[in-house]
């Protein structure tokens, strides 16, 4: 008897004995991942994933919407990462991602946003890294915070058409250590470093590269924990003295302007 529940116990840790688990038509899926890549998708992926899954990759289809219950529907609680990039979406719930208590990354690169409502990532709690670049209409008031999240560490903004980025823009995603902003249209921005509301203060890589800047404030030199700079091809005239040089230890430029440090 004992060797026969033991033999159950193996057989269903390791998804075999001829059972199979649960799986959308349109994708490919093991007990901790699943595909739904180039499945010419217009909405999520209707049908029940394993329950133990981690990893979802619905990228390249033609979703153009998250809803409230478009993923909870599906009682899908346990991913870690989600992969949503190449798809047309312009619409995402603000409680959308609600119930993914574990998501880590998640990929929203190559889409239609315009506008994302500001408590979206918020829950989930452990969210790290977000992409959002390649998303050329995504509107960013000067006034006001472009995104929450108290867990965040990695932002990529890249190719989002910005052209202004504010310390209020950022100053809800405080503990934000990698910051990607390159290859946009930025032509000023600023961070605050005191007070309540202090953007910035963790970060460790910033790449300002291909954008408009010909100065950059003060404050941006003298962030504490800024290791890497990223600055090239920007139009940049004069390079105002870092603070804290012991701490940065690379400041990458290619510019056509000569750069003079004041």
């Amino acid at each position: 008897m004992f060797l026969m529940q033991l033999l159950l116990l193996v057989c269903m840790a390791e998804v075999g004995c001829g059972l199979q688990v649960q799986c959308p038509a349109a994708c490919i899926c093991n007990a901790t991942e699943a595909t739904c890549v180039d499945s010419s998708l217009t909405e999520f992926p209707e049908g029940r994933f394993p329950s133990s899954l981690l990893k979802l990759d619905i990228s390249r289809n033609n979703i153009t919407r998250l809803d409230e219950y478009t993923i909870r529907k599906w009682m899908i609680v346990s991913l870690r990462r989600l992969n949503l990039s190449n798809n047309v979406i312009s619409i995402i719930n603000e409680n959308s991602l609600i119930a993914q208590s574990g998501l880590e990354k998640l990929d929203l690169s190559r889409n239609k946003f315009t506008n994302i409502p500001l408590k979206t990532f918020v829950y989930p709690p452990r969210l790290q890294w977000l992409s959002l670049s390649y998303n050329g209409e995504i509107q960013v008031t000067e006034d006001a915070p472009l995104l929450e999240s108290d867990s965040l560490l990695v932002l990529h903004l890249e190719n989002c058409n910005l052209r202004k980025l504010s310390a209020v823009n950022l100053e809800k995603v405080v503990k934000l250590q990698e910051l990607y902003i390159s290859h946009n249209e930025i032509e000023s921005m600023s961070t605050k470093t005191e007070g309540p509301g202090r953007s910035l203060m963790n970060i460790r890589i910033l790449d300002v590269s291909y954008n408009q800047l010909q100065q950059l404030p003060p404050e941006v030199m003298s962030l504490p924990n800024l290791e890497e700079l990223y600055l090239r091809n920007n139009k940049l005239k004069v390079l105002g003295e870092m603070k804290h040089p012991q701490q940065c230890c690379k400041v990458n430029f290619l510019t056509e302007t000569e750069i003079r440090t004041v």
